[in-house]
């Protein structure tokens, strides 16, 4: 490459034999123009680097040592290399290898020892692989040998050899293990078929673990081989590390100077392009993507109409000079910026479709990334972005133009740039973003205008303009409504395109739909980031989530006729006329001769063409589409993820579980699907994951109920410590539907993973096949790794209801959640045969078995959560009782009482600071509203203007979840109504009280970011709700309704009684104009794992009463509520309010419910739903409580799960995956909820065993649960929970459904 490549006599002699066609490889590869020389400096193209106790040197000259002309990329094989002519006193560390459908053009370094013991010789060598067995065209026999590094050494690289002889020692050296870093297998370069084959030998190329401006890591051009998965990163070979953090090699200022005047790019933009400018301000310095500021195009007309035009010949590239790969490298990011970025176009299958306003937007950077040698200067790849990704180039396959300098072509509109002229389409199966890009008159040379805007590792020498450290929008949102576009759009294309175009739209990130202004280049994640920015796009770029839900209906001729009619309109109105003409020509005669009349042909025919009655024919013959199931809607936010802010591992994509590397996948192939039972009898659908990356596994398929739009997940793992993964050593068939007489795409089998001794299936495996599934399908885990789980929700079985004796479906879950759990959800499922056994014992799920929780979010990505994602919520119209921040309720005259001196109330401070801190629910201390009438009723009535939520997060789900719990707080809870059959009646004051605590909790992935569930607080229980069934309001922010008076959370307006039998609290909700949006104005109020980052405000460590208990008398309050009842009804009341207990009506404290519950049901507490584990009967179904018009529920019962190292006794309640936090709520008209001792508004009761509870956790029969309080009253077997036996579930629930009917 360059000037430095030589072939030794053998290779030239070896060259120069005569083959059929030329390889491309056996073309070396050179820049058009020698190098220049470059001006003098410190280390810059000095040849050599000094990486601290150890020189390299990087060398081009090699001799080939093996090759194969079959297999690797392209089917055309590899060649293998070793370094020659290495100078003395250097040695030679790995060979190189290349696949040989690209011009040769390669390089390793070679080491020279600089502080003795940096290198030393193998001990031995390991034969990894030879190519004696193999069946294809090769240049005689290879072997690939690993170096036994001596003990505190690493091996760099293999030995490659044509001889099974093992090499001399003296042929490689070793480097001591300070000197070195991790690496991982990068490119696929070579293995016998044309793909890669993770159960067979393969050869990558290696880069560093750790890449970007302050990594170190140093890539040396060796190679891996190896057989079966890729382990990341690697334990047998390492890469080199600049251990000296020695930056002289890279170029001083005006070696920059040179380097850009030899490469800087030529950009060609689109003849109907619109063109570009550089743009300086003052503007406000630092900040963040926070909305404060944004830049925008000039009010007036004209103006704004010339700006957006930009101008070419005043345009100016900002450059960006950084080390990479432990300054070995250079790194030239060279950033054009575009005032306005235009609207987007799309190809759909044959039509090519204007986008109206999608797309635009104001402020567009874009960039072009030169990596240069710090060796010699020499230019090895190119970065070209598109939009939010972009692709590695290697400087063999680029154009060039006047010399060394590149080609660039900018696409219309968007500005993507790319190394070749032609059209790109950004999508898949034939509808994309078009990005059209052409050689036009439109050219700039980037090398005649530029600004060094930065270049850190100079210090002082640069100084940054003003306009760089504007880190807020260089546009305004945009206001147009996409989804007015989309419809404006789909009114050009025929029915079966319109849903296909709809669902690709949906999915484009934000930078291509165009509706959130860009930010500028520093917080751009590529600013500092490592090499390869983003994946780099394949040659077809893969759409998310693909799963073939459709039947294909009507066959080609269906689509060719609806292509046909978009393309010549004309032919629409003609097949309208020709189906007319059939019926009264063709149809209507026929039902006349049958009745008995004569018709001639030639009237049947009448004039009709023949042809185009064949066709009408045909397509009247075409089955008519059934009614879309839902699962056949794929369900996506509706806007894209934002690019969160840089920070650790959160929305990395992968998560590394100690010894496991997982990836969460929604990408699937459906296997299987019925499409009757299971719940609202509409069948379910099973899948597999697709397009798994290389060396990752699948653990077991997805399955899911045809009732709900298509929303799923499964982990697929990757063994990162050997022996984590294994295949299984059998299959079982768990169950077939060939006896199943039911509505099925073909029959399907459900087989259970045999695992070898100490591992486990963590999965099962689906086929339409009774052949049993190939063994390499699937992975097990080893033991250690995972941990216990149950079944959760009823997925399918044959029946609309689960049956207790057949075969159900049901999906998984860590046995143990909460913040301290580690159990991780796979997104597998169980099938079986009978009744449900928890925990399971035939199938597991993960565990984050190093607690690591490096992919929890920053407090920027905290920040970015929060402001995608929180809730507009809206109140009742007649809402009276409104809420408050905390600091309101304190400064406008709340009193903190003590017992005692109950007649010296104190003011408390706007903090909370002198609110007692810990202690107990002893009655000891209280809070109650002013004492002067008329600022009490304005405290209790709140202020929505001065409302401030408080924000909690939490690890959930073995840390592959983050939980944002935000908490709305009440000055006052308004009184109750209930329904006793047909009749509505107030309860008076049942239900008043002070203080009140309700939660909206947003469940995110830390994978990628991902909004999941969410879950809404109904008094003491709540409701967990998909993503997918969400209401959403300004892009991804959730909507929730806060019902009159009690203000419960749910999802949807409408009317929920509360209660079973017709007897219930009412519930109302609906959609006014009183509404608060929780991100305007917020407290992130605890975060544990941030330790000290986040100081707990005093008042959340006041654990006693937030409010005083309540002195009215129920019996009066009983007695007016029965005066408007009929006298059947009269007795049923009373009865269901007198047998509840006194404690219960408010004599005790404000935790009363918790400890209540606990109390009776002993120890640590029982929901009826975990029950089922000791019956034959699966958990009853649960439809949400959610919905226009009446919802009749159950009250909710709190349950709990003892956690196997505490005694039943100590165990903490967090069934749901979210640790029980918060206030229990007190009965209706009871005392108030407390928080907790040392945690947020998860503001949970004290927990004896330090640990925390929070009432979401509980999900108890939350609301949505009918049918257990009717099986709990049925009875059920007493259950044994530690030493204590439970009060039978009738007694229980009878105790509960009557506390809950009659307070609540």
């Amino acid at each position: 490459m360059g000037n430095c490549f030589t072939l030794s006599p053998t290779a030239r002699a070896l060259s120069i034999s005569k083959k059929n066609k030329a390889l491309p490889i056996e073309t070396t590869f050179q820049l058009p123009s020698p190098l220049p020389i470059w001006p003098s400096g410190d280390g810059f193209a000095s040849g050599i680097i000094n990486l601290g106790g150890l020189q390299v040197r990087q060398t081009s000259s090699f001799t080939k040592v093996w090759a194969t002309h079959e297999g690797g990329p392209d089917n055309l094989g590899a060649t293998f290399y070793e370094p020659s002519n290495v100078p003395q006193g250097f040695f030679m560390l790995g060979c190189y290898s290349q696949a040989n459908n690209k011009p040769f053009f390669g390089w390793v370094l070679v080491a020279k020892d600089d502080s003795g013991g940096a290198l030393k010789k193998p001990l031995d060598y390991t034969l990894v692989w030879s190519s004696e067995s193999l069946k294809i065209k090769q240049d005689g026999n290879g072997y690939i040998w690993l170096p036994t590094p001596p003990d505190g050494y690493k091996a760099i690289g293999h030995v490659v050899t044509n001889s099974p002889d093992k090499p001399s020692l003296d042929k490689i050296r070793c480097v001591r293990s300070d000197l070195t870093d991790q690496c991982e297998a990068h490119t696929w370069t070579w293995g016998p078929g044309n793909t890669s084959d993770a159960n067979g030998f393969n050869v990558y190329s290696l880069r560093p673990s750790n890449r970007g401006i302050q990594a170190m890591g140093v890539s040396v051009g060796t190679f891996v081989a190896q057989i079966g998965g890729v382990v990341s990163p690697l334990s047998n070979i390492a890469c080199l590390k600049n251990a000296k953090s020695n930056l002289s090699c890279m170029p001083n200022l005006k070696q920059i100077e040179a380097l850009f005047h030899a490469y800087s790019p030529w950009v060609y933009f689109h003849s109907e392009g619109n063109i570009l400018a550089f743009i300086s301000s003052n503007l406000p310095q630092g900040g963040s993507n926070d909305g404060a500021y944004w830049l925008d195009l000039p009010i007036d007309e004209g103006a704004k109409e010339r700006v957006m035009k930009g101008d070419l010949g005043n345009s100016q590239v900002c450059v960006h000079i950084k080390p990479m790969l432990g300054a070995t490298f250079t790194d030239i990011a060279i950033w054009v910026f575009y005032p306005f970025n235009g609207p987007a176009k799309a190809k759909v299958k044959l039509v090519n479709v204007p986008l109206g306003k999608i797309g635009e937007h104001v402020g567009d950077w874009e960039h072009v990334t030169l990596r240069v040698s710090n060796f010699n200067g020499e230019l090895q790849r190119v970065y070209f972005s598109e939009h939010s990704g972009g692709t590695w180039v290697d400087a063999s396959e680029l154009e060039f133009q006047n010399g060394n300098k590149v080609v660039a072509y900018a696409s219309l509109h968007g500005h993507a740039f790319y190394s070749k002229p032609g059209l790109v389409l950004q999508g898949s199966g034939g509808i994309g973003i078009r990005n059209d890009t052409e050689k036009s008159k439109l050219v700039m040379d980037t090398g005649v205008n530029y600004s060094l805007v930065s270049a850190e590792y100079l210090g002082s020498a640069i100084v940054e303009p003003a306009w760089l450290n504007y880190n807020r929008e260089w546009g305004p949102k945009l206001s147009y409504d996409i989804a007015e576009e989309i419809k404006k759009v789909e009114k050009l294309l025929p029915g079966p395109l319109k849903s296909a175009f709809e669902k690709f739209v949906n999915s484009l990130p934000n930078e291509v739909l165009g509706e959130e202004g860009p930010t500028g280049p520093k917080m751009k994640k590529n600013w500092i980031d490592y090499g390869d920015f983003r994946a780099e796009r394949e040659k077809d770029v893969e759409e998310a989530a693909i799963h073939p839900h459709s039947k294909k209906r009507g066959g080609d001729i269906f689509w060719a006729v609806a292509l046909a009619c978009t393309i010549f309109p004309d032919l629409k109105e003609t097949i309208m006329e020709k189906i007319e003409e059939l019926v009264s020509g063709v149809m209507m005669p026929l039902f006349f001769l049958i009745g008995g009349l004569r018709v001639k042909v030639a009237q049947i025919a009448y004039n009709t063409s023949w042809a185009n009655v064949c066709l009408i024919i045909a397509l009247a013959f075409v089955p008519k589409k059934n009614k879309a199931l839902p699962i056949e809607t794929t369900f996506q936010l509706p806007s894209p993820l934002p690019i969160w802010p840089p920070g650790d591992g959160f929305a990395s994509g992968i998560i590394n579980l100690g010894g496991l590397q997982v990836r969460q996948t929604s990408s699937f192939n459906k296997v299987w699907a019925t499409h009757e039972g299971g719940p609202d009898n509409l069948g379910a659908t099973f899948y597999e994951p697709s397009n798994v990356p290389q060396g990752f596994f699948m653990l077991g398929c997805y399955s899911q109920a045809n009732n709900k739009p298509f929303f799923g997940w499964v982990l697929v793992a990757k063994d990162d410590s050997c022996g984590a993964l294994k295949k299984p050593l059998d299959y079982t068939l768990v169950w077939s539907s060939e006896s199943l007489k039911i509505k099925q795409d073909g029959n399907g089998y459900i087989w259970l993973p045999t695992p070898p001794d100490g591992y486990k299936a963590i999965g099962h495996v689906v086929t339409n096949s009774p052949d049993k599934p190939s063994l390499d399908k699937i992975r097990c885990v080893r033991s250690d790794l995972t941990d216990q789980c149950e079944a959760h929700t009823w997925t399918w079985g044959p029946g609309n209801t689960g049956d207790a004796n057949g075969f159900n479906v049901y999906s998984l879950r860590p046995s143990n959640r909460g913040i301290q759990a580690m159990g991780v959800s796979v997104g597998t499922f169980v099938a079986q045969i009978g009744g449900v056994v928890s925990p399971l014992s035939n199938i597991a799920c993960l565990k984050n078995a190093k607690s690591n929780l490096s992919c929890m979010p920053n407090l920027k990505q905290i920040e970015a959560l929060v402001n995608a994602y929180s809730p507009w919520v809206y109140f009742h119209s007649e809402e009276t009782y409104l809420p408050s921040s905390v600091s309101w309720f304190f400064v406008n005259g709340a009193l903190l009482y003590k017992k005692g001196e109950e007649s010296k109330p104190v003011a408390i401070e706007p903090t909370g600071s002198n609110l007692p801190q810990g202690g107990s629910k002893d009655g000891a201390y209280w809070l109650d509203l002013p004492i002067d009438e008329g600022a009490k009723e304005r405290v209790m009535k709140g202020d929505l203007g001065n409302s401030q939520v408080c924000v909690h997060i939490k690890p959930m789900l073995g840390a592959t979840f983050t939980d944002i719990a935000i908490w709305v707080f009440y000055p006052f809870n308004g009184p109750a109504k209930a329904k006793v059959k047909l009749v509505n009646v107030p309860l008076g004051k049942i239900g008043e009280h002070v203080g009140d605590w309700e939660h909206v909790t947003l469940r995110v992935s830390n994978f990628n970011g991902e909004l999941q569930r969410v879950y809404f607080s109904e008094h003491s229980g709540g409701t967990w709700v998909d993503a997918s069934e969400l209401e959403f309001q300004n892009g991804n922010k959730v909507v929730a309704y806060a019902s009159l008076h009690g203000h419960a959370f749910y999802s949807k307006p409408g009317l929920v009684l509360q209660g079973s039998g017709g007897i219930g609290i009412i519930n109302d909700i609906e959609k006014s104009r009183l509404v608060m949006d929780t991100g305007a104005n917020y407290s992130l109020v605890s975060a544990e794992y941030l330790g000290s980052a986040i100081v707990e405000p005093a008042w959340l460590n006041y654990s006693r009463e937030w409010g005083p208990k309540i002195s009215y008398n129920i019996a009066d309050e009983i007695k007016k509520a029965k005066k408007l009842l009929l006298g059947p009804l009269k007795s049923a009341f009373e009865k269901s309010v007198r047998s509840l207990p006194n404690d219960v009506l408010g004599e005790e404290g404000p935790t009363a419910r918790w400890w209540l519950i606990r109390w009776w049901l002993g120890l640590a507490g029982v929901v009826f739903s975990d029950l089922y584990s000791q019956s034959t009967s699966p958990p009853p179904t649960r439809d949400p409580p959610h919905g226009h018009g009446l919802k009749e529920i159950p009250t909710p019962l709190e349950r709990t799960t003892p956690r196997p190292s505490l005694p039943p006794s100590l165990a903490v309640p967090d069934p749901n995956g979210l640790e029980v936090t918060h206030p229990c709520r007190s009965r209706p008209g009871r005392e108030r909820p407390t928080p907790r001792p040392s945690l947020p508004p998860s503001l949970a009761v004290p927990d004896p065993n330090g640990l925390e509870v929070t009432h979401a956790d509980l999900d108890l029969a939350s609301p949505n649960s009918p049918n257990e309080f009717e099986l709990a009253k049925k009875g059920s077997p007493e259950v044994e929970l530690g030493l204590e036996v439970v009060e039978p579930c009738r007694l229980v629930a009878e105790k509960i459904l009557v506390a809950e009917i009659n307070l609540k």
